[in-house]
C-alpha cells in the first residue's frame, strides 16, 4: 500500500480547481506512486473549518482570494497561510 499525502488545495476560482484534480487523479493513477488525498476550500472561512476538522500534510493556497462584497481580490490566502 502506498504512502497517503493529506493535502488542502484553498482556490477561488473553478477552473483552478478542476485544473489541480485532474493533475492529482492522473498522478494518482500511478500504482507505485505517493497518493495524494485532497480537499478543498474557497475561501478562509472555508479553510479555517477544514483547518479545525482535519490535519493535513501540506497545503496549496491562493493568495488572492476572492472575497464577497470585496471590489476584487484579496490577501486572506496570506491569513490561511499563517493558520497552517
Amino acid at each position: 500500500m502506498s504512502e497517503m499525502i493529506r493535502v488542502l488545495i484553498v482556490e477561488d476560482q473553478a477552473a483552478e480547481q478542476a485544473t489541480w484534480k485532474n493533475v492529482i487523479e492522473l498522478h494518482n493513477a500511478d500504482p507505485g506512486a505517493l497518493r495524494f488525498v485532497t480537499e478543498f476550500a474557497v475561501s478562509l472561512d472555508e479553510a479555517d473549518a477544514h483547518l479545525r476538522d482535519s490535519k493535513y500534510d501540506a497545503a496549496i493556497v491562493d493568495i488572492r482570494l476572492y472575497q464577497a462584497g470585496a471590489a476584487g481580490a484579496n490577501a486572506d490566502g496570506n491569513a490561511v497561510i499563517k493558520r497552517v
